[in-house]
């Protein structure tokens, strides 16, 4: 499993200080993608590894109270919602699929309002790539994206769970006593670590 507390003070401390310029080096990026190098992609990598971050050096509690596991599919689904409602308000008005220039809006240029579009173009996009990316995180680490839970954990249990006592590969002791047929993981006759 990949999260929870990393056991170095250093990294866990280095982390938290980077989050908040990664977060704001990727909102830079979409800001100014529309005209130069970056954009909605790029700008939403840099935010949802912002938001993963924390997952991987910090406590649970901590890392998912700062970014709930919810979030991620509420501002995937936000910002894929903003690019469909911005890419084909132009049709209403007579244009193409992402065609801004035929709003019409009184006195401004369509050139401005082209560049504007774009600007909301690349707001959504990131957010999309952002939603996306921190829930295809918590997928693969089975976190459950509910709000009514505070701080989730791994889907399923904690991983506090204690382990059977003869460790976690092997099976319990049936209910009457002993059985003469279990043998420790790894031990002899073990079809775990010997020699086939």
């Amino acid at each position: 499993m990949m999260l929870g507390s990393y056991p170095s003070m250093v990294v866990r401390v280095v982390s938290a200080v980077l989050v908040p310029f990664m977060l704001m080096f990727g909102v830079y990026i979409i800001a100014h993608g529309h005209y130069g190098p970056g954009g909605g992609f790029a700008g939403g990598v840099f935010l949802a590894v912002g938001a993963i971050l924390p997952r991987l050096t910090l406590p649970q509690e901590i890392a998912y109270r700062v970014f709930p596991a919810w979030l991620g599919p509420l501002v995937g689904g936000g910002g894929m919602l903003l690019f469909l409602l911005v890419a084909a308000a132009p049709m209403v008005a007579g244009g193409a699929f992402l065609d801004y220039g035929a709003i019409e809006v009184a006195g401004v240029e369509a050139s401005r309002v082209r560049y504007l579009g774009i600007l909301i173009v690349e707001v959504a996009v990131g957010l999309a790539v952002f939603g996306a990316m921190v829930l295809i995180f918590d997928v693969i680490n089975g976190t459950e994206p509910h709000p009514s839970e505070p701080a989730p954990g791994p889907a399923g249990g904690s991983d506090t769970t204690p382990a059977p006592a003869g460790g976690p590969d092997s099976t319990p002791a049936p209910a009457g006593g002993c059985d003469s047929t279990q043998r420790p993981p790894g031990g002899a006759g073990s079809s775990q670590g010997g020699p086939r």
